[in-house]
């Protein structure tokens, strides 16, 4: 299963909401295996894994919302202590500057 088979699954179930919505897929290991906009339905997947399974050793999986590219924005924000350096060297540029342009456009 693809990280947006998976995430559109989720979202025909109704296991995530919202019009402008992030949702965040993670486990125990990892705070972000791939994120989700509802709004366009743009995935970024930030673990290059092929198997789900091998992402967890306990085999649980949380979804984390964010109500919004701002708040989601913000969280990576957070997550790098406010590093600009490290976000982009660390591969988040197209993500951070993917949540700037919604936020510009809401």
């Amino acid at each position: 299963m693809t990280y947006r088979e998976l995430m559109e699954l989720l979202e025909k179930n109704h296991c995530m909401t919202g019009e402008n919505a992030v949702w965040v897929l993670k486990t125990a290991e990892y705070w972000n295996i791939c994120s989700y906009f509802t709004k366009t339905g743009k995935i970024f997947p930030n673990v290059m894994k092929f198997e789900l399974r091998e992402l967890s050793e306990t085999g649980e999986f949380f979804l984390n919302a964010y109500l919004s590219p701002d708040a989601w924005h913000k969280a990576i924000y957070a997550h790098f202590n406010g590093s600009m350096s490290s976000m982009y060297h660390d591969g988040w540029a197209d993500e951070v500057l993917y949540c700037m342009k919604l936020m510009k456009e809401s």
